[in-house]
């Protein structure tokens, strides 16, 4: 088959989204070296892999709603594709079938925290494209009970296929040199409302004030929001805090291995997720993992993270406090950790993706 995939995120820093895409570029073409696949990336991006399969075709137009509504229809006639796989939105149209990964419907669910035309536009789109899709990924069975509710027209296309963890990466050896000599807190992750940042520092504030040793917070990711970021640094004055908490700004995949392989406690607060990797990377480096008590943080970890009350920064507080002392519990989520990232692999995910696309390839009608 030729097999067209929309990897218009890499290099531009988006998390777990651009994580997913690029796994499955490096894993798909060695698990169907019979297969020819055109991986269609932005013109900043220089790919690291060449396999023999595949053709990199860089996509002339910057904006993601237009290479997917338009450029990609015309791309699918001219390499002859017999199976599309894009993010989110589905082509206008297309001689193929179409494949959809929607790692999340926040967009739909919240929106107060997605406002502005090109939400408006995405949340018609993701409508829409759940009638025009063969079929749906998503990457947890969280989000595949919300489309059900919100998208009628999804149900029966609709596969969770689990993220996966790189256990070759997360747990190689210490790096060497530590990011900072505190001890400290870590969050990693986008610096943008939903991600409930503003809790997180109200009750490390709390915990500063009832321990003697120095604690410090890390808030460590891109910032998407400048007024919240903005917000955020004002609390962190307010809460007489700013010293000690830091906020890294984007990180290198080396970087983020140091800060995770050296933190005591990964926090996790956030109000809303598809998926959430980063506390199943933090756990693969065993690191013990703090989390907000939403649906999808409960399918993921269960008993291999302490839960908080998603909106109360004293109970969160008091799960810092508790881990924090004691010792027996900080192991024993580290080994829990373990075993729950043990589950999840990127091979595994990517042999779930080839499977689908065999599925829905040349032998189906084309749309």
């Amino acid at each position: 088959m030729n097999i067209g995939v929309d990897a218009h995120i890499l290099g531009k820093g988006k998390g777990g989204a651009e994580r997913y895409v690029a796994e499955l570029c490096h894993r798909l073409p060695r698990l169907a070296p019979e297969d020819s696949f055109y991986f269609f990336i932005n013109k900043a991006y220089k790919p690291l892999d060449q396999p023999a399969n595949v053709c990199w075709i860089r996509l002339t137009i910057s904006d993601p709603l237009i290479q997917r509504s338009l450029i990609l229809p015309l791309l699918i006639s001219k390499f002859k594709l017999d199976l599309i796989h894009t993010q989110r939105i589905a082509p206008l149209w297309s001689r193929c079938p179409v494949i959809v990964s929607i790692h999340d419907i926040l967009p739909l669910t919240e929106p107060n925290d997605y406002v502005g035309l090109r939400h408006m536009l995405i949340r018609a789109l993701t409508g829409w494209t759940s009638k025009r899709a063969r079929s749906l990924l998503t990457v947890s069975n969280t989000v595949k009970q919300e489309m059900e509710e919100n998208l009628p027209s999804a149900k029966g296309k609709i596969k969770a296929v689990y993220n996966g963890v790189d256990h070759a990466f997360f747990s190689q050896g210490k790096v060497e040199n530590r990011p900072i000599e505190d001890e400290y807190l870590l969050y990693t992750g986008a610096i943008e409302p939903r991600k409930n940042l503003e809790i997180l520092i109200e009750a490390y504030s709390e915990v500063c004030s009832q321990i003697t040793r120095k604690l410090t917070l890390i808030l460590a990711g891109m910032t998407r929001d400048q007024a919240y970021a903005a917000k955020l640094s004002s609390l962190a004055e307010k809460c007489h805090q700013n010293g000690r908490i830091i906020f890294t700004g984007f990180l290198t995949e080396e970087q983020y291995l140091q800060y995770l392989q050296s933190a005591s406690i990964f926090l996790a607060p956030s109000r809303g997720e598809g998926f959430d990797l980063p506390p199943l990377e933090a756990m693969a480096c065993q690191v013990p993992v703090i989390c907000s008590d939403i649906p999808v943080h409960r399918e993921l970890f269960n008993s291999a993270a302490l839960f908080f009350l998603t909106d109360s920064a004293p109970d969160l507080a008091k799960k810092i406090l508790t881990l924090y002392k004691d010792k027996e519990l900080h192991a024993k989520l580290q080994r829990q950790g373990t075993s729950c990232a043990a589950r999840f692999s990127w091979e595994q995910t990517a042999c779930q993706v080839s499977r689908i696309y065999r599925e829905n390839g040349a032998a189906s009608p084309a749309l």
